[in-house]
């Protein structure tokens, strides 16, 4: 096992759960199928497929590791409650919360009891009853006892030698699929819960690292796209503060975040700040990834909108008023869209901008939200 450990802190865990599958094909061949040995190899294949995400697979394991060791040892025996917690935190990955509780509360109780409340494991069975409330529907005074709840219990898990640090990124994996099942619901609500949590725990486990830039620009895009701009800002500006020191730059995630900042400004109306931003985005993603790219296509969007926006008072604002308005016999009236983006195609003005001014920037910002929110 020590072998395999190994493996796993190198990330090497298709080769570590080949070697633990060989020694049960070696033991089940020299001991009967009760035999302590052969479960716990068993379990420990369970929390292999658990971390590579072969869920059904860990799950046939881990039931059947638990059903042999409590043939021999009783249920408040630490042995039996390791085997309930690796069976119980994959119930809870496959979102049968009902099933896992019962083994999480009784795992959680055995291991603090017999090894204390700062052994490893006992942290991970506190990290999964927490999960499985995160997943649940939970009351607004719920949430911040959830989340430190969580954020301890991972740092508690890191401590488990040989396979802390993948008990950690499966931890924080199985919380990310609760945000995207949000969001796949379109429960808005809930998932901008589910980020402020997925934030905190990158923080609390990696802070300064790539995965806590990465999550903070998810959530900086969900809530431009919801039109909380304010929030929106200060999430993006965390993660271009963490490329900054992460990236050379000139590096695409540089530019993302700069292009997320770029169209958050100017849904603000900070359209000068917005033509700084994306003026550098749009240039960057021109060249690196091509004209038709999607988020080319949308920064030459939002900088013809913020470029339209500051132009000179005395042209600008007198053009776009002649040209927002036609006569009739006369009498003067609102030009319909098409005779506006005609109008702004004889004055060399981007039509493409007026036309997305008419739609409102709400289809802007979901349209962003379906490009970039996971990306």
């Amino acid at each position: 096992m020590f072998e395999a450990y190994n493996l796993l802190q190198e990330g090497k865990t298709e080769q570590a759960e080949q070697l633990v599958a060989d020694g049960i094909h070696t033991t089940r061949g020299m001991h009967t199928p009760e035999h302590l040995g052969l479960a716990q190899l068993r379990d420990q294949l369970a929390l292999l497929k658990f971390v590579r995400g072969d869920l059904h697979k860990a799950e046939d394991c881990a039931r059947s590791s638990l059903e042999w060791t409590v043939k021999s040892f009783t249920e408040d025996a630490p042995i039996v409650a390791m085997c309930q917690l690796r069976l119980g935190s994959i119930l809870v990955a496959v979102q049968r919360y009902d099933d896992a509780l019962p083994l999480l509360k009784s795992a959680k109780a055995t291991l603090e009891g017999n090894l204390g409340k700062e052994y490893p494991a006992a942290a991970e069975a506190r990290f999964y009853i927490a999960l499985a409330h995160a997943a649940n529907p939970f009351l607004e005074a719920e949430k911040q006892e959830i989340q430190e709840q969580m954020s301890q219990s991972l740092v508690g898990m890191r401590k488990q030698e040989g396979a802390g640090s993948a008990l950690v990124n499966t931890g924080l994996r199985e919380h990310h699929r609760l945000v995207e099942a949000a969001l796949a619901a379109r429960d808005w609500a809930k998932a901008r819960a589910l980020y402020v949590q997925e934030v905190a725990l990158h923080e609390a486990v990696s802070p300064g690292s790539q995965s806590l830039a990465q999550v903070t620009y998810q959530h900086s895009t969900l809530l431009y796209v919801l039109g909380h701009l304010e929030e929106a800002r200060q999430a993006c500006q965390q993660s271009m503060d963490l490329c900054t020191q992460l990236y050379r730059s000139d590096d695409d995630h540089v530019f993302l975040r700069m292009h997320r900042m770029g169209t958050i400004c100017v849904a603000e109306s900070n359209f000068e700040s917005a033509t700084n931003f994306l003026s550098d985005a749009e240039q960057h993603f021109h060249k690196h990834l091509g004209p038709k790219d999607p988020l080319t296509g949308e920064a030459q969007l939002c900088l013809s909108i913020a470029r339209v926006k500051v132009m000179d008072s005395s042209h600008g604002r007198v053009t776009a008023l002649k040209l927002s308005k036609v006569h009739d016999g006369g009498a003067r009236r609102r030009a319909s869209p098409g005779e506006l983006i005609r109008r702004c195609r004889k004055r060399h003005i981007n039509a493409e901008a007026f036309r997305f001014q008419l739609r409102g920037l709400r289809s802007l910002r979901v349209r962003a939200h379906r490009l970039a929110l996971l990306g």
